[in-house]
């Protein structure tokens, strides 16, 4: 296949994937928009209750960022303390993830199910509410599709001859590997949306785990600076907790040290056996026995380490918050 009708078939199915999200998030927006604020915040009367929201709205949703933008709303007008409404963004991003496994099951024969039912739906139904359904419907159904074409566009880059030599790289550069997933995820404005390319890849072969790893760690950093830059207008108590969600999702860093200087000096040391007979005295110099002799190596490199971390704490109580 001619690279150029690979790239824009992979693309068709990178746009089909990020307009089904769309269809799937609109349309319950447009059926129980109002119906879910409210869920959300009654059930943000206490931390697990916030979570469990959070989580039921990010899988219908298919989107834990509408959820960090709602809940942000809610914050900024004082309608949900910053303890659960943490919660409800930490329980958003298990909920994402949970329909991103949901999804990336063999569910192809549904397809054609979800197509006729939503398509009927959105072509002869005259209520409002029930032609939303078809458009979740045909969402479902389009995404299923996608990661189909996802995995049929990438068949042939699985026998490229460069495939190993950039997967090698991304493996062993996981640095790199985390910044391009997050500033794709931040592109694409949806960790969902990358994260099922992701799997689609690995599925396909096309993305070893070495490479797979630091890119969905990337994706889910870049899927919580979405929020961070969607709430930046809104008043501080709503950005922070965000801000606090992108830093809980983990902490990334490299460090270098150097050998220390007798290591890396090129003088020598020699070792010498003083006591050559073992009658437990020091012998006179000149019947000392040379053993070895050591010397440093200028040209030692530094060495590097990159390091992952990620924590959550939990003070309980009704003063108790999360800490991170």
């Amino acid at each position: 296949m001619h690279p150029l009708l690979l790239l824009l078939n992979l693309a068709a199915a990178v746009v089909l994937l990020l307009y089904a999200v769309r269809m799937v998030r609109t349309g319950l927006e447009r059926a129980h928009g109002a119906a879910l604020r409210d869920r959300l915040q009654a059930a943000a009367q206490n931390r697990l209750g916030a979570a469990g929201g959070g989580i039921v709205l990010a899988m219908l949703l298919q989107s834990a960022t509408a959820v960090g933008v709602l809940v942000a709303s809610f914050a900024a007008g004082g309608m949900l303390p910053a303890a659960a409404g943490l919660a409800a963004l930490l329980g958003a991003d298990l909920g994402s993830a949970l329909v991103v496994r949901l999804l990336v099951l063999d569910l192809s024969a549904l397809v054609p199910l979800l197509i006729v039912a939503g398509g009927l739906a959105v072509i002869k139904s005259t209520r409002r509410r029930a032609r939303q359904y078809g458009r979740i419907a045909l969402g479902v159904a389009f995404v299923l599709m996608s990661l189909q074409m996802i995995g049929a566009a990438t068949e042939p880059l699985r026998h490229a001859a460069g495939l190993p030599a950039v997967m090698g790289w991304l493996a062993r550069d996981p640095l790199t590997a985390f910044a391009a997933g997050a500033v794709l995820a931040w592109g694409l404005h949806s960790s969902v949306a990358l994260v099922l390319i992701l799997a689609a890849l690995a599925q396909g072969g096309a993305l070893p785990a070495e490479a797979a790893l630091p890119l969905l760690m990337g994706a889910n950093a870049g899927g919580a600076l979405i929020a961070v830059w969607l709430t930046r207008g809104m008043e501080p108590a709503a950005r922070r907790l965000p801000l606090a969600n992108l830093i809980l999702r983990g902490a990334v860093w490299t460090s270098f040290s150097r050998p220390d200087i007798n290591r890396m000096s090129s003088a020598k040391s020699y070792g010498y056996n003083t006591d050559p007979d073992g009658d437990g005295k020091t012998d006179a110099k000149e019947k000392w026995i040379l053993e070895s002799v050591s010397t440093g190596n200028p040209d030692l490199k530094p060495m590097k380490a990159v390091n992952y971390d990620a924590s959550l704490e939990w003070y309980n109580g009704k003063t108790g918050a999360y800490s991170v």
